[in-house]
C-alpha cells in the first residue's frame, strides 16, 4: 500500500503518542484489572465475597434489613451478587443523607454482616481511574476525547506499519537479529501494534457510548417513559392553579422480595442478581435477570417494576448485536471487556491493555534515540 502523506501520518501518530501515552498506559493497565474485577476481588477478599451456604437462603427483604438494622440511619438502595453461585454473599449498598455510600456484605442464609467497605476500596479506585481519572463527569468527558484521539493514533499506526506486498509475515515477527536498540524497539513496537490493532480499535471505539451513554435506558434507575412527576401543591402542566392537596393515604409500597417475584413471571428460570430501589411518587424497582451460569451484560434482563402498584412497568431483553446495539452502554461495556466472547475474549482484552504500557515505552525510547542521532 502506497502511503500518502506519510510524514503528516507519522507527525500525528507520535505526537498523540507522546503527549497522552502515559495516560493511555494508565488507562489500559487498569482496564486490563477490571476485565478479570470479579475474579481479583474475590480471591482478594474471600472473607467479605464469600459465604459458607445454608439450608436455605433468607429473603431478599430480609438480606436488605440485615444491612441496614447494622448501620441505623442508612438507607438501603440496591444490591447486588457476583453469580448464581451458592457461595456468593450478597452485597448491599447503602447511603447516609449526604449520600455517602457504603458496600454491606451479608450472608444470605444467616443475615450475618460479613463485613463493610467504602467507594474508595482498592478495586473500586481502579475502576475510578480507568472510568473518570477520579475526576468525575469532567474526567469522563476527557476519558472520551481521549478514545476519539486514540482511535485516529491507531490508525495512524495501522497506516505507518502497513507492510510492501509480501511483507507481512516479517511485518507481524520479531527478527531476533536486531542488536541496535531503536530497531529493536521499532519492532516491539510494530508487532505488538499490528497483532493487538484490532482490539485496540475496538476498545476505544465502545468508549463514547460508555462516557457518554448515547443510548443507555434505565440506567437511572427509572422508566423510560413519561415525563418527570409534578410536585405535589405545585402547578399543573399546563400552567394553571395548585393542584388541591389531598388527605388520602398514600398506596403502599411492595417490598424487594415481593418485586423480585413479579419480575421473575417476566423472565422464567432465570436468577436475580441486582435490584435498585429508585422511591418517589413513581418509583420503580429495577430487576436484574440472568440465565444460570451467566454474568455477561450481554445476557442480562431487565424489568421495571412499579413501587407503588407492583405492575410491570417495561421488560428490556438482552440486546442483540447491530450497528445501533453498540451505542448502548451495557453492551458496549460487553464489547470494551471483551465477555462478548467469554472467557477467551476477555484474556484478550486483558492482554491488548498490559500492551499500552509496551507501546508507549517502545515509541517514546524510539523518539528519544532519533532526537540524540539528529542532534550529534
Amino acid at each position: 500500500m502506497v502511503i500518502k502523506h506519510r510524514k503528516i501520518w507519522l507527525v500525528f501518530h507520535r505526537w498523540i503518542g507522546i503527549v497522552i501515552g502515559l495516560i493511555i498506559a494508565v488507562l489500559g493497565v487498569t482496564g486490563s484489572i477490571l476485565v478479570f474485577e470479579s475474579e481479583i476481588d474475590s480471591s482478594l477478599n474471600p472473607q467479605l465475597l464469600q459465604a459458607q451456604p445454608g439450608a436455605t437462603r433468607l429473603s431478599f427483604d430480609a438480606i436488605v434489613q440485615a444491612a441496614a438494622d447494622a448501620y441505623p440511619g442508612w438507607t438501603p438502595r440496591y444490591f447486588e451478587r457476583l453469580s448464581d453461585d451458592p457461595t456468593a454473599s450478597f452485597k448491599v449498598i447503602i447511603r447516609d443523607a449526604s449520600l455517602a455510600e457504603k458496600q454491606v456484605f451479608v450472608n444470605p442464609y444467616t443475615g450475618a454482616v460479613l463485613g463493610e467497605r467504602s467507594g474508595l476500596s482498592p478495586i473500586a479506585i481502579v475502576r475510578r481511574i480507568h472510568g473518570d481519572l477520579v475526576l468525575g463527569e469532567p474526567g469522563e468527558n476527557i476519558v472520551g476525547v481521549l478514545s476519539l484521539l486514540c482511535l485516529g493514533f491507531f490508525i495512524a499506526g495501522i497506516v505507518l506499519w502497513w507492510p510492501a506486498k509480501g511483507g507481512f509475515r516479517r511485518a507481524l515477527t520479531l527478527s531476533g537479529s536486531n542488536s541496535e536498540p531503536k530497531r529493536l524497539m521499532r519492532e516491539l513496537h510494530n508487532v505488538f501494534g499490528a497483532w493487538l490493532a484490532v482490539f485496540f480499535v475496538i476498545a476505544s471505539l465502545t468508549v463514547p457510548p460508555l462516557v457518554w451513554k448515547f443510548n443507555s435506558p434505565g440506567e437511572g434507575g427509572g422508566p423510560p417513559a413519561g415525563g418527570p412527576p409534578r410536585a405535589a401543591g405545585g402547578p399543573s402542566a399546563q400552567g394553571g392553579p395548585p393542584a388541591p392537596r389531598t388527605t388520602e393515604t398514600p398506596p403502599t409500597e411492595i417490598a424487594w422480595q415481593a418485586a423480585a417475584e413479579i419480575a421473575a413471571k417476566e423472565v422464567p428460570n432465570q436468577y436475580v442478581g441486582f435490584i435498585l430501589r429508585n422511591p418517589g411518587p413513581r418509583g420503580i424497582y429495577m430487576v436484574r435477570f440472568w440465565p444460570p451460569g451467566e454474568t455477561s451484560v450481554s445476557k442480562m434482563t431487565n424489568v421495571f417494576v412499579a413501587i407503588s402498584s407492583g405492575r410491570v412497568m417495561r421488560t428490556q431483553s438482552p440486546q442483540k448485536f447491530t450497528a445501533q446495539s453498540v451505542l448502548q452502554a451495557d453492551f458496549a461495556a460487553n464489547i470494551h471487556s471483551g465477555a462478548i466472547l467469554g472467557f477467551s475474549g476477555r484474556v484478550v482484552m486483558f492482554i491488548a491493555g498490559l500492551c499500552f504500557p509496551v507501546l508507549f515505552v517502545t515509541g517514546l525510547v524510539m523518539w528519544v534515540l532519533g532526537r540524540r542521532r539528529t542532534t550529534t
